[in-house]
């Protein structure tokens, strides 16, 4: 049995954050992916949906939705890369 997606509701100050990563230019593509995958669940999208659209993997969905259950902004090294951390 599938497990329940997790419910995100992203502050307003989270989703200002995550719309700057998907429009600067020198983001890796990796976090660009991660945020927009963030803002569509936000916007209540399902993670079949997400990926559909994004072209992408359901479980590379599911996996960001729920580490940003646990996580959520203030891990920005594991958005960007699991080596450095990145400033917000």
């Amino acid at each position: 049995m599938a497990r329940a997606a997790a419910v995100i509701q992203l502050t307003d100050e989270e989703r200002e954050t995550l719309r700057d990563w998907t429009r600067g230019g020198k983001n890796e593509s990796r976090l660009v992916e991660r945020s927009r995958i963030i803002l569509m669940v936000d916007e209540g999208n399902s993670n079949q949906q997400i990926a559909r659209r994004l072209n992408t993997r359901t479980a590379r969905v599911s996996k960001w939705r729920q580490r940003l259950a646990v996580l959520r902004l203030s891990g920005p090294g594991r958005w960007s890369s699991d080596r450095q951390a990145r400033s917000i």
